[in-house]
């Protein structure tokens, strides 16, 4: 089932995988910047956190 499928459209997929990577790739660099972004400002919290739980005790 697989292998048929994969001759069939292997015409239609060369064309459709050239725009399919360039969007890909745009969406990879704004997921990795989101993530990034997102690291950062967990280690500041986590930071704050510690930093508060070593005031407080």
């Amino acid at each position: 089932m697989h292998d048929r499928r994969i001759k069939k459209s292997k015409g239609k997929k060369c064309k459709k995988t050239r725009i399919g990577f360039t969007f890909e790739g745009e969406v990879d660099i704004a997921v990795t910047l989101q993530e990034v972004v997102s690291n950062i400002k967990y280690l500041f919290t986590m930071k704050m956190t510690i930093i508060f739980i070593l005031k407080y005790y």
